[in-house]
């Protein structure tokens, strides 16, 4: 039996809305304006707006999204993976996780988002990553894209980068870091130093690299 839409009543005090697998809810978020942890994955949604403004933690993973409005300036989480996005808006100062894997981003800017500290965006399409002034970042995967340059310069405390199965022709340029995955990748040339403790290549040493001649 088909599964009855929310109704359309006002919840002033409501902070945690959780409706992961319920079909097409209907919820109207106008009439949640306390709302802070809002879990509207697997519910079928093809467009979300009128996001509450008090918005903490918003989960929509598994739906057909194909752009998201302006986020919530308050929002320090933000899962959206397995949906059909091609851009991202504006991230709000407080994020401090992001994680868009399996969508069809070609870009990605995290300027702006001071506070973020992991980046998840695996299996895109992603060409170009815009580091700005997100220098916090502590952990971030790339997995699956098309990027042929990485600059990660700017992070002064990265300590998890994952290219692997990237188009990279010569190493990203980090600081230290404490973990690099770089499998998959063909590089121009034999790197003669890397900033990075350990790398995993297929389980090879970092004198291993695949070079493409």
């Amino acid at each position: 039996s088909k599964v009855p839409s929310i109704p359309a009543v006002s919840f002033p005090v409501l902070q945690s809305m959780r409706l992961a697998g319920m079909h097409n809810p209907g919820v109207d978020l106008t009439k949640i304006p306390s709302l802070e942890v809002l879990d509207l994955s697997s519910c079928g949604l093809t467009a979300i707006s009128d996001l509450p403004p008090g918005l903490v933690h918003l989960l929509l993973n598994d739906n057909h999204l194909v752009n998201l409005t302006e986020l919530p300036s308050s929002l320090t989480e933000l899962q959206i993976a397995d949906n059909q996005l091609t851009t991202l808006p504006a991230l709000p100062a407080t994020l401090a996780s992001l994680v868009v894997p399996r969508n069809r981003l070609t870009r990605l800017d995290l300027s702006g988002a001071t506070s973020l500290q992991t980046v998840v965006a695996d299996d895109n399409a992603l060409q170009e990553v815009t580091v700005g002034d997100a220098t916090s970042v502590r952990q971030a995967s790339f997995r699956g894209n098309l990027l042929r340059a990485v600059d990660f310069m700017a992070v002064s405390g990265l300590q998890r980068l994952d290219l692997s199965l990237n188009l990279l022709a010569d190493p990203p340029s980090t600081r230290l870091v404490q973990w690099m995955n770089l499998t998959g990748n063909c590089f121009a040339s034999r790197p003669a130093a890397l900033a990075v403790e350990v790398v995993h290549v297929e389980g090879a040493s970092r004198s291993e690299l695949d070079v493409c001649a």
